[in-house]
């Protein structure tokens, strides 16, 4: 989904981005930018996406480009770019499909904040909530979606990590680690944001802590793959998108993410493609990993609460007026409905 941008903004910035590549790309000449549009689906990075066209060694040349650039606030603090496109130069060259990465801009006078560049991936980024003219609404794609959804996490998870000289995240010191270092984080997210004392949430984390899952082994966790975060094209998954929340840790933290009802839709299906015991049972196939049940649900509980932050940052941003997108004030709608889950995955 792309969005209107302001005739004002687009000339400054189709400028700023004609600018920005006659330094990294020396040789071209008569550099032009057209087909400047807003990607409006995710509520965090901006994103812009662009056509490139100019002159080199006597011919025309032309690429489509996504700039991702780095939010001052938002709904997943703290935000740092470099990250994000380091996993993506690493995996680019796996079986993991993601956009090709180009450059990364530290600088923030750029752009206003740092950003990089990646390639344009052209299809469609299916949901089960848009018109009925979509790939996720046609059931033999939907199917291929669900084993290619399933193909894609295995291979994610069975990367060698450390042979590819992974060196930008921090891999847990221990098995318990990276879960008690998500607790950390989100807890900390939510008591810095929230307007209300949640008891339901305080039951929860003590719930957590007292139930910290053992991780089956270290691997590359996406943390938020989902239906909705990959684009779709010729029968096939062409990229996944969305790696802000990329780290080294449980496999089971993806699996159990994708499993929290919020994703389901009105499907009762994980992801909205294919049930529970498909799912877990295609997973353990196809990485060799046994997904514990508990242990599922610990990352399931987890997960609940790791959106009930995601959401409280990013209405706390639009109510004190740090960001401008009207999106965020109906977070406080998501923020009650996650807890009404919680609370029921729990039995409280």
């Amino acid at each position: 989904m792309t969005g209107v941008i302001s005739h004002e903004t687009q000339l400054s910035l189709e400028q700023r981005l004609v600018s920005y590549l006659s330094t990294r790309l020396p040789e071209a000449k008569d550099i032009s930018v057209s087909e400047l549009t807003q990607a409006t689906a995710g509520f965090s990075y901006e994103t812009y996406l662009f056509q490139a066209s100019w002159h080199q060694g006597g011919m025309t040349r032309s690429q489509g480009y996504a700039v991702r650039i780095q939010p001052l606030w938002g709904p997943v603090p703290p935000y740092d770019v470099e990250p994000q496109f380091r996993i993506l130069q690493v995996l680019y060259r796996t079986e993991v499909p993601v956009p090709r990465v180009f450059w990364l801009e530290k600088d923030p006078s750029i752009l206003g904040a740092p950003f990089f560049v990646m390639e344009k991936v052209e299809g469609e980024t299916p949901l089960p909530w848009k018109s009925a003219h979509t790939s996720y609404n046609d059931p033999a794609q939907r199917e291929l979606m669900a084993h290619q959804v399933v193909r894609v996490l295995s291979a994610l998870h069975t990367i060698d990590w450390k042979a590819l000289g992974i060196d930008f995240f921090k891999p847990p010191a221990s098995a318990t680690e990276y879960a008690t270092r998500e607790i950390k984080r989100w807890e900390t997210v939510q008591k810095e944001n929230e307007y209300l004392a949640e008891p339901i949430l305080a039951e929860a984390y003590g719930w957590l802590k007292a139930n910290i899952p053992i991780a089956p082994c270290t691997t590359i966790v996406h943390g938020d793959f989902r239906l909705g975060n990959f684009i779709w094209r010729d029968n096939r998954i062409a990229a996944f998108l969305d790696w802000e929340m990329a780290a080294l840790g449980d496999p089971l933290s993806d699996v159990g993410w994708m499993c929290v009802k919020v994703f389901q839709g009105h499907t009762g299906k994980v992801s909205g493609l294919l049930s529970r015991e498909e799912f877990l049972s295609s997973y353990e196939k196809l990485t060799g990993l046994h997904p514990k049940p508990e242990s599922v649900l610990w990352w399931e509980v987890f997960g609940y609460a790791k959106l009930v932050a995601v959401f409280s940052a990013g209405l706390r941003a639009y109510v004190d007026g740090r960001r401008d997108d009207a999106r965020l004030a109906n977070f406080e709608f998501d923020i009650l409905s996650h807890l009404n889950l919680l609370a029921q995955t729990l039995g409280f």
